[in-house]
């Protein structure tokens, strides 16, 4: 579909940084062609949960001939330095510069090619409001989807030189996790044996202070990690610490049927205790 085109000027040296992305590019298209895929995504056909990405990609023809033809335009730059592009041909050029200057691909100060970037992508947006008053915004956006398609398959195929970190928690981070697990699992223990949950200040500060005894070893054989990976001994473990500090007999009940032997007959025998005194 043809649309509007915008006339940029190019100098000599923007062309060298642009150049050698389109390069490698085109290269990685060409190994693709013939099965070769040394810079997929690691996780392929290895990881299904890792690989989960840029899942809507597809490779294109159409827009593989626009990064094409972009190299050609560049290296028959004529004197006048001066080019007609459309938003499809822009977008294409700040991929490939991106990916240049992420790759090392050429020798460029950082603040030259955010400059290139910045007046690429202003160009982009001034064919993109050309292209919508011209042909609509809705061939104008199946146009797009094409374009971003096809770049996530390039992201997913050509663009992992280098192997994904393994996904890491700080300190702090892990902490919380641990925390927020000791913390339902404090509501749980009181709730598995028939008492109400405690307000939601009470219930932090009982899970922080068991945390921080568990931390320091104040309870041999158990760890926070070890109430976590083990359920029942984990509530035991809890509902045993609420008890040493709270007086769970006058507690709100829930479920007398879940209550521990010596709460149920204490109850059964202060019942009695009244109907003495009713009858007295």
């Amino acid at each position: 579909m043809p649309l509007p085109l915008e006339r940029v000027s190019l100098s000599a040296r923007q062309v060298s940084v642009i150049l050698p992305g389109l390069e490698a590019v085109l290269n990685g298209i060409a190994g693709a062609r013939l099965d070769h895929y040394p810079h997929r995504n690691p996780a392929d056909r290895v990881d299904p949960e890792l690989s989960k990405v840029h899942e809507s990609r597809a490779f294109d023809e159409a827009m593989a001939a626009r990064i094409l033809s972009m190299r050609n335009k560049l290296k028959s730059l004529g004197r006048s330095r001066k080019l007609r592009l459309d938003a499809f041909d822009l977008a294409a050029t700040a991929f490939a510069v991106r990916f240049g200057q992420r790759e090392q691909l050429m020798e460029a100060p950082a603040e030259d090619v955010a400059k290139l970037l910045a007046r690429l992508e202003k160009f982009r947006k001034r064919t993109k409001r050309a292209a919508i008053s011209e042909v609509g915004k809705l061939a104008y956006d199946e146009e797009a989807i094409r374009w971003r398609r096809f770049a996530s398959w390039l992201r997913y195929n050509l663009c992992y030189f280098h192997l994904p970190r393994p996904k890491t928690y700080g300190l702090k981070r892990t902490y919380q996790m641990h925390f927020e697990q000791v913390l339902a699992l404090t509501g749980e223990a009181l709730t598995s044996n028939g008492y109400a949950v405690l307000p939601p200040d009470q219930l932090r500060r009982i899970a922080k202070l068991a945390m921080a005894e568990l931390r320091r070893g104040r309870h041999p054989g158990l760890t926070v990690l070890e109430i976590l990976r083990n359920r029942e001994k984990g509530l035991e473990f809890l509902f045993r610490f609420i008890q040493k500090r709270i007086d769970l007999f006058y507690h709100e009940v829930v479920d007398r049927q879940l209550l521990p032997l010596c709460h149920r007959m204490s109850i059964v025998g202060e019942m009695i205790e009244r109907c003495k005194i009713i009858e007295g």
